[in-house]
């Protein structure tokens, strides 16, 4: 059975899951890997690596073809901001989540609120792309 938010969306990953995996700077809108255990790894070699590789740096670095900063947990793609959501407020958003200066790598927390499913505010595209084509 998938569990399917009021806003449409099909969250994989709980709270706690998250926690465990990123730390969450929500002032500044940023997330981090944290270090997995060795059991979350078929052999030892793969926990070194990963460990050695991502563990305290930044995540959800890419971004995607929309232009809002997107990774992976567990085999499922996220938005940072939906993600960001979640841990600081220990659940999914109602509805979806929008950036109050329309700059969609902005993922501070001070910056994003909850359209709460159904009350949309429109976004301004030709502001965000503007600005993004400043230097």
């Amino acid at each position: 059975m998938k569990v399917i938010t009021p806003g449409g969306h099909r969250p994989q990953v709980t709270f706690y899951q998250a926690r465990k995996l990123l730390r969450c700077d929500a002032a500044a809108g940023k997330l981090y890997w944290k270090r997995r255990p060795v059991f979350m790894f078929t052999d030892g070699g793969a926990y070194e690596v990963w460990n050695n590789r991502f563990a305290g740096k930044e995540a959800f670095i890419h971004e995607d073809e929309n232009g809002y900063m997107c990774g992976g947990i567990l085999n499922k793609r996220y938005r940072a901001h939906r993600v960001i959501w979640l841990l600081h407020y220990k659940t999914w958003p109602i509805g979806d989540v929008r950036h109050r200066n329309d700059i969609w790598s902005d993922n501070r927390i001070s910056n994003l609120f909850d359209t709460k499913a159904g009350h949309i505010f429109p976004t301004n595209r030709l502001l965000y792309q503007q600005q993004r084509s400043i230097p």
